[in-house]
């Protein structure tokens, strides 16, 4: 692995528990790939555009799938897009906001699901992604536990997260830091378990396989 792009969703910066485990993913990856070039791209420290008409027009006009000489209306975009694409692994932190993710996160989203860039129509109008399966750890962080239990048909985040991500032909790996409303030891509990789900990720085994090929 030689790039990694590290996409934070939280608008929290100092107490989100879904940035807390993913920086510790970064220093995880950073420690098993010597020269490893990280990206970071921070919801929270800047303000990620909603589409709007000119945007949307843009991306379904004659420009769209072009990685160069689009209308001004898809720098922004383009910029995001290419950050993606050149990454070999993504690493996204993801809080709960209403049982879905946050409108920071949804609005980086919006920006790369871009016909022509990242995925297109195939035979018979099927979507084809067009990231061809880049691999991608997504921490999600919930006050309560949506995992399992009487809340798990609540959970429109981790359900939205890969339908969205599998559909430009992302491979998302999920760790969880759940149960955090309960308490600072619970708290604690969520965060070292979700710390130790991170040495045990695909991500990471193929990290620090030395004799596996780049992701």
């Amino acid at each position: 692995m030689k790039q990694l792009l590290v996409v934070h969703g939280s608008p929290m910066r100092t107490t989100s528990f879904s940035r807390n485990i993913a920086e510790r993913a970064v220093a995880l990856l950073q420690s098993q790939n010597s020269g490893l070039t990280v990206v970071r791209r921070d919801l929270a420290a800047e303000q990620v555009p909603h589409l709007n008409e000119a945007v949307i027009s843009a991306m379904r006009g004659p420009a769209a799938g072009q990685s160069s000489g689009d209308t001004q209306a898809l720098a922004y975009s383009n910029t995001l897009v290419d950050e993606l694409v050149a990454a070999d692994a993504l690493v996204l932190s993801a809080p709960m906001h209403n049982f879905g993710i946050s409108s920071q996160l949804k609005a980086y989203i919006d920006n790369i699901v871009r016909l022509g860039r990242t995925f297109r129509y195939g035979e018979n109008g099927r979507p084809v992604g067009l990231l061809g399966g880049k691999a991608a750890l997504i921490v999600v962080a919930r006050g309560g536990v949506y995992s399992s239990g009487p809340l798990a048909n609540l959970d429109f985040q981790e359900s939205y997260l890969r339908t969205i991500l599998g559909f430009i032909g992302v491979n998302p790996e999920f760790v969880r830091v759940e149960g955090t409303a309960f308490g600072d030891v619970a708290s604690a509990a969520a965060l070292a378990k979700a710390e130790a789900a991170l040495h045990e990720s695909g991500l990471a085994r193929r990290a620090s396989a030395t004799d596996s090929p780049a992701i």
